[in-house]
């Protein structure tokens, strides 16, 4: 990896080359509340080499950090609740005159599914010159942010509310530079963000705080509130959170910058060392350092801990060439080649990347390359390495096998040879004798030094080989065994043993293939003296993995044993009994009984059936698949049509549910319902007539409903001349459990007499022209006047008779009216005879004035009221005949007494 003059080119080239494929991501839970450091890369001022660690301290005005995102599933979880978040940050320590600050450029990425992200970018700037310091409110500040106040800490803040909207893969990469503006303190953070079709650079805050220092990161040492360097690394979204990582795809580099030119931090540790977000030390970040492509490459799993890469160098010459390797590749490496014997300098260069080579036309002799890191202006480690540029050495080789190899070549055995440099003397790890006899390989002697079947010469010089083997035979058993030969441990089916060895065999399991396994039941011991294969005959049994889709009871050899599967010795019977295996809740397997010779692995096929659970609240009687059950919960078999006719269930004395008929598919468990109606006995006495619901009907003792409301009559007409005397212990009911009524009613009819009058019932007197009269009842009816007014009466006869229906009366009688004569009133029956008779004077005539106007002596009829007076009057017929007689006699009498005066004295005058 290059380094690179502008942050844009830097971007852009490391997108180009390092896009890949996304991590396709799945949903993760919590299942830890580990938590560790953040994860990254860290440099506080330590370098880690192969001779012990070694501190330094360097500044620098900016700093960078960079990672390639290729997809993951995570979350931040504080304890209580989580977000699909993670931040990604660049922090580093700057240092002020006296005054050291903390300053995190922190962007978020929030995970929006379906491999969609948001990134907010965010900075803070914290005050950590001593504990609890903040950044004074008095102090003029600027910047897009704002200053926050957190457990009495303030501090600088700025967060961008617009995310950057992305799908993986992209990059996106950090800068934060420390530089004195104004002579006021200046922090600016940059970001440049690309993928597959978006690039983005820029500065998105610019934080000036009122002091009159010149800032720079510091990368070594301690500050009063702990070590000073700077980091990249991954986090939960906030402090004191934990991020759990279920799966991550990234790679990730950072550096500092000198002198124009951005360089890989000098060391890296992979765990933050100042913030107080975690990572999942189980669920989290794996990293290891690629040196060749100079960035860590992360992964989901377990956290990583410790530094990342040894600081270590090397170098080789082949052909005129002078190849160097450092790591940290990219980081700033100094190269000074120097003549070994003479100690003057023939080459130097500055090393880029992992590994360079370069151009070496220098006589044959040894050298010395001078490694030198700098971090900044700053050397902070140097090594050296020595090469030669000889190109050949002299080679005896001496060994019981007819050749080997130098550089891929044969070469006879027991020879000295020329070999370029480098070369590699490679021996035959083995060399066949013949059937089951061969030489094994141990080692080899260079100049005395042991080492392996492959030599490699490098340098000039005179180099004395001897290769040691060893015979062995070959040993064979009918399958993989574990063994110990000559106290050492081994596992074969063929082998090769060295000769006079003994082999010990311990009982063990053997597995063979899979499904297969040997048990080997017995010990046995023996010593190697030619090749053989042993049988093991009578010491092994063979069995087989016998397995069933669920656990099952079986029965081998006369044991019981529940299992999903178990390994059976060869030819055994297993039986598997009728027998039901409950899966979950409302859910069971009915297995049928069955047998079978165990030969081989088998998955056995189970005769089962499945059954569902089927609850009713309460026993009813069903047709299941046209089998007649009753039950208020039962087994039954998955797909059975279950169907329910119209009936009646007692459930109790007095209770009964009218169930409608209904039918369902048992295809799971279920708790089934059916419509029904709740009904109560309500026992009575008699039937008698009542009101139900609104309406008149007869009870009769039965089941009514639930819920009905039954009015008892105390009168109940039939009809206009029959009723019934209703009487019940209760006059209103509403039916919502058994009940027992206790009623009585009498039938009345309607009798109806011609007139108001008196009667009896039962002896009981009565008056009236009509009456409501118990059935059976005796009725007498004696006779009596019946006043219709003052002037008209009936005389009704007697009548005795019994009510047994309605009835109307017809009884015989009399009319009778009054006859008032001369006020003597008298009641004659109509139709009689009257005669008008009053006694009367010769000079009197009487007549009779009233309803009639009749002579004295008339007749009349009664047919009605009759007034009658007799009025006496005089007979003037008669006083006038009187009169005119006395008038008559009177005139006589004068006429005769004038006649006498006349005669006796003549007349007379006065």
């Amino acid at each position: 990896m290059k380094r690179h003059q502008t942050v844009f080119l830097l971007s852009l080239a490391f997108l180009l080359i390092s896009l890949g494929v996304p991590v396709h991501a799945s949903a993760s839970s919590v299942t830890s509340q580990d938590s560790g450091n953040a994860i990254g890369m860290a440099d506080i001022g330590v370098l880690q080499t192969s001779n012990g660690n070694l501190s330094y301290t360097t500044f620098t005005n900016a700093i960078i950090g960079r990672i390639l995102f290729n997809g993951g599933d995570f979350l931040s979880y504080n304890g209580t609740s989580y977000v699909n978040q993670a931040s990604v940050q660049l922090d580093g320590v700057v240092k002020a005159g006296n005054q050291y600050f903390w300053v995190q450029n922190m962007p978020i990425i929030q995970s929006e599914g379906g491999g969609l992200y948001e990134i907010y970018l965010s900075d803070l700037v914290w005050n950590i010159t001593q504990p609890g310091s903040n950044i004074s409110t008095s102090i003029p500040i600027g910047g897009k942010g704002s200053l926050t106040t957190q457990n009495g800490v303030a501090f600088y803040e700025y967060k961008d509310n617009k995310p950057i909207i992305t799908k993986a893969p992209f990059v996106l990469q950090l800068i934060t530079s420390a530089n004195e503006t104004n002579n006021y303190m200046n922090l600016q953070f940059s970001y440049s963000f690309s993928n597959s079709s978006t690039i983005g650079i820029g500065e998105f805050d610019d934080f000036v705080l009122g002091i009159p220092q010149s800032p720079s990161f510091v990368i070594g040492g301690e500050n009063p509130s702990g070590p000073n360097g700077f980091e990249m690394i991954i986090s939960a979204s906030n402090d004191f959170s934990t991020l759990y990582v279920n799966s991550w795809n990234s790679t990730m580099w950072s550096g500092y910058f000198y002198n124009g030119e951005f360089y890989t931090m000098p060391s890296a540790i992979s765990t933050s060392f100042g913030i107080t977000g975690k990572v999942s030390q189980l669920h989290g970040i794996s990293e290891t350092w690629n040196n060749a492509m100079d960035y860590a490459v992360q992964s989901s799993g377990k956290s990583t801990n410790g530094f990342l890469w040894n600081v270590s160098t090397s170098a080789s010459y082949s052909q005129g060439k002078l190849t160097v390797y450092v790591t940290p590749g990219d980081s700033m490496w100094k190269l000074t080649v120097k003549n070994a014997q003479t100690g003057l300098e023939v080459f130097s260069s500055q090393i880029n990347g992992s590994s360079e080579s370069f151009n070496f036309n220098a006589n044959q002799g040894y050298y010395i390359a001078d490694f030198q890191m700098m971090a900044g202006p700053s050397l902070i480690y140097i090594t050296q390495v020595d090469f030669s540029t000889n190109d050949y050495a002299l080679v005896s080789v001496s060994t019981v096998v007819p050749h080997y190899y130098v550089n891929g070549i044969e070469e006879p055995s027991n020879s000295t040879v020329p070999v370029h440099l480098p070369s590699s003397i490679c021996f035959p790890k083995t060399y066949q004798i013949g059937l089951g006899e061969r030489l094994f390989f141990e080692y080899s002697l260079v100049n005395g030094v042991k080492e392996g079947n492959v030599v490699n010469i490098t340098s000039p010089g005179i180099y004395t080989i001897n290769a040691t083997y060893v015979m062995q035979y070959e040993v064979g058993f009918p399958f993989n065994v574990t063994l110990t030969v000559n106290s050492v441990t081994e596992n074969f089916k063929l082998g090769w043993v060295n000769v006079g060895s003994t082999l010990n065999i311990s009982n063990q399991t053997d597995y063979i293939s899979n499904g297969t396994r040997a048990i080997i039941t017995s010990p046995l011991s023996f010593k190697v003296e030619t090749p053989i294969n042993v049988t093991l005959q009578g010491h092994y049994i063979i069995q087989y993995l016998v397995k069933f889709p669920f656990n099952v009871t079986i029965i081998v050899d006369k044991s019981t044993y529940f299992v999903n599967s178990s390994w059976i010795t060869k030819g055994y019977t297993v039986n598997l009994p009728n027998q039901v295996i409950p899966v979950k809740d409302g859910v069971r397997y009915y297995v049928e009984p069955s047998e079978f010779q165990v030969n081989g692995p088998i998955t056995f096929p189970v005769a089962y059936v499945i059954q569902y659970l089927v609850r009713f609240p309460f026993n009813i009687t069903v047709s299941v698949n046209g089998t007649v059950m009753n039950f208020a919960q039962a087994w039954i078999n998955s797909s059975s049509i279950v169907v329910a006719s119209l009936q009646q269930i007692h459930i109790a004395k007095g209770v009964m549910y009218n169930v409608s008929s209904f039918s369902f598919v048992a295809n799971r468990p279920m708790n089934y319902t059916p419509i029904y109606g709740v009904y109560y006995y309500v026992r009575l006495t008699t039937p008698v007539p009542v009101n139900i619901n609104g309406e008149n009907s007869t009870i009769n003792s039965g089941y009514y409903l639930r819920g009905t409301h039954i009015t008892f009559y105390s009168i109940f007409y039939v009809n206009s001349t029959e009723r019934l005397l209703v009487k019940s212990n209760v006059s209103q009911l509403n039916v919502k459990e058994p009940s027992s009524i206790s009623d009585s009613y009498i039938v009345q009819y309607l009798i109806h007499l011609p007139f108001n009058m008196t009667f009896s019932v039962n002896g009981k007197q009565e008056t009236g022209q009509s009456s409501w009269v118990n059935s059976g009842s005796n009725v007498v009816v004696n006779p009596q006047f019946i006043y219709v007014n003052s002037t008209e009466r009936y005389l009704v006869n007697g009548e005795n008779f019994t009510v047994n229906a309605p009835r109307s009366i017809n009884i015989p009688y009399t009319v009778e009216y009054i006859v008032n004569i001369n006020n003597n009133k008298t009641w004659y029956p109509v139709g009689s005879i009257i005669k008008l008779q009053a006694p009367q004077g010769f000079f009197q005539v009487v007549t009779w004035q009233g309803t009639y106007q009749e002579p004295n002596g008339a007749t009349i009829k009664v047919n009605g009221p009759i007034i009658e007076a007799s009025i006496t009057s005089t007979n003037y017929v008669n006083v006038g005949i009187v009169t005119a007689i006395i008038i008559l006699v009177i005139a006589l009498t004068v006429a005769i007494l004038l006649k006498r005066s006349k005669g006796g004295s003549g007349n007379t005058q006065k």
